[in-house]
């Protein structure tokens, strides 16, 4: 049988353990969501973020003619509205597992600890709406 201080500190560790996972499986999510949405900072596998970038790399390199430029801005703009019809059927979805993976943390979590938590929630939901409006 436990002691009654091991059996406590047992339960802060796996407390412990399941606020750090769950803070980063809402990383991991957030990351693999600006992937999708190609609404994170620009990568080197993934330098465009824009219709025009990916036309000013084309003509840089194929030196496109004006009626290839002309043809191409469309397909780019068409596909990118698409990009875009992508993106809102997935973050309602996003939104919902957040706040589901939330509201267990905030389970966990003792009540001087929940204000920290907001705060850190409204902190990582400001930053998330900034990278969001960014990519527009």
């Amino acid at each position: 049988m436990e002691t009654k201080p091991a059996s406590q500190t047992k339960a802060r560790v796996i407390i412990l353990a399941v606020f750090v996972l769950g803070l980063a499986a809402g990383a991991l999510s957030t990351n693999l969501y600006q992937r999708l949405t190609n609404s994170g900072p620009a990568r080197a596998d993934r330098p465009h973020g824009k219709p025009t970038d990916v036309l000013d790399k084309l003509n840089n390199r194929l030196n496109l003619s004006s009626d290839q430029q002309a043809s191409i801005r469309e397909i780019l703009q068409g596909t990118f509205n698409q990009y875009d019809g992508i993106k809102k059927d997935i973050e309602p979805r996003m939104d919902v597992v957040r706040q589901q993976g939330r509201q267990r943390i905030r389970e966990v979590l003792k009540p001087d600890q929940l204000p920290k938590y907001e705060e850190m929630v409204r902190e990582h939901d400001a930053e998330r709406e900034k990278v969001k409006n960014e990519g527009k």
